[in-house]
This record gives structure tokens, C-alpha cells and sequence, in this order.
């Protein structure tokens, strides 16, 4: 049962930290990885328009 609390725990986290990049986000992409069926990596890339 602790496992699933720190799993939550981490999900809660990876979740906060998805959200923050897409409201950063005015132009781009955020690319969530996922292996396993567990989200491994995040990455956000910028955009400027003219």
C-alpha cells in the first residue's frame, strides 16, 4: 500500500509539471515519452512567430 501512495505521489508531480509547461507554452510543443506504460521523460520546445 505505501508503494501506491509514493506512485500517486509521483503521478501528482509528473501531472503538475505536464501543466506547467503547457501553460508556459504560447507557441510549440510539449512531447511526453512514455515507456512501460509509465511517462519517462518530458520535453518542451519554444516556437517564436513573427
Amino acid at each position: 500500500m505505501a508503494g501506491e501512495v509514493i506512485k500517486q505521489k509521483d503521478s501528482d508531480k509528473i501531472w503538475e509539471i505536464i501543466k506547467s509547461q503547457v501553460s508556459d507554452l504560447k507557441y510549440g510543443n510539449v512531447i511526453i515519452t512514455v515507456h512501460d506504460g509509465k511517462i519517462t521523460q518530458v520535453e518542451t520546445s519554444t516556437k517564436i512567430r513573427f
